[in-house]
Formats: C-alpha cells, sequence, structure tokens
C-alpha cells in the first residue's frame, strides 16, 4: 500500500513539474507580460514583474524550475499525505473561483486561449473594473506609467 502512494505521488509529482514548464511558457504568460506581470514560480497565480524580470529563458529561470521541482522531490515519500495535500490543492484551486463574476472567468479565458495585444488586455481590464470606454485613454496611459515606474516596456 505504501509503494502504491509513492508511485502516484511520483506520478503526481511529475506531473506538476510538466505543468509548471507549461504554465511558464503559456499564452496566459505571454498575455501576462504584455502589462506587466508574470505566473509565480511557487503559487502559479499573477503577480507584478519588476525590472530584473526579463521574458524568455535564462540560466537564473532554469535554476529556479530545477530547485522548485527538486524541493518537492523529498515529499513523494509521504506518500498519501502527499497525494492529499495535492488533491487539497487541486480542489482548492478549482473551488475558489465557483463565486466570480462572469466578467472575470471571460477574462480569464481570454488571457488563456486568445493572443491579445496590450490594448485589447487594457479594454478587457477595464471591462472587469467596471470602467467606462470613456476613460480608455486614461486607464491606458495610467498602467503604462505604472509599467514605466517599474522599469517594465510595455506591449
Amino acid at each position: 500500500m505504501y509503494e502504491t502512494g509513492i508511485y502516484l505521488a511520483l506520478l503526481l509529482w511529475a506531473w506538476h513539474g510538466l505543468m509548471l514548464i507549461t504554465l511558464v511558457n503559456s499564452q496566459m504568460q505571454r498575455n501576462l507580460n504584455r502589462i506587466g506581470q508574470r505566473i509565480g514560480w511557487l503559487t502559479l497565480a499573477p503577480k507584478p514583474m519588476d525590472a530584473g524580470d526579463k521574458p524568455g529563458l535564462t540560466g537564473g529561470k532554469i535554476f529556479k524550475f530545477l530547485l522548485i521541482v527538486i524541493f518537492g522531490f523529498p515529499f513523494i515519500f509521504l506518500s498519501w499525505a502527499y497525494i492529499a495535500y495535492i488533491a487539497a490543492v487541486i480542489l482548492y484551486g478549482r473551488s475558489k473561483n465557483y463565486g466570480e463574476p462572469v466578467a472575470i472567468k471571460e477574462f480569464r479565458w481570454k488571457m488563456k486561449n486568445v493572443d491579445m495585444t496590450f490594448d485589447q488586455i487594457v479594454k478587457e481590464l477595464m471591462k472587469v473594473n467596471d470602467e467606462s470606454d470613456e476613460n480608455f485613454h486614461q486607464f491606458r496611459e495610467n498602467l503604462i506609467r505604472d509599467l514605466e515606474e517599474r522599469g517594465i516596456s510595455y506591449g
């Protein structure tokens, strides 16, 4: 029984590594980069970029990926406890999105599946924030100013 848990935990660990690679190379990541955000390596949630975060593959990113994946390997030997933890994380991730407004669900779907321009993303952000279309240029300029203050080029 313990060995079965280890094999399943090993499969989940490998799946997590593949999901991490997939997420940081996804359409969502490319769209987030356009507005100065990225997917966090540990939480897999969007977070603001800073001037040191450059899109693309670098030695530091490969090292960070290996460190995160290798860190999880010893937990495989907890067998069923590791499986229960991963199942709880997956269920939590799925359940926290049920009560969201439709506009947010549509925005997330577009970010994950549509290659959008900077202006398209700004328009979608305005929909989520219930901003009027009249404020497009002001909203856009505020976002660009924020990106420039963090040392990030937009677009």
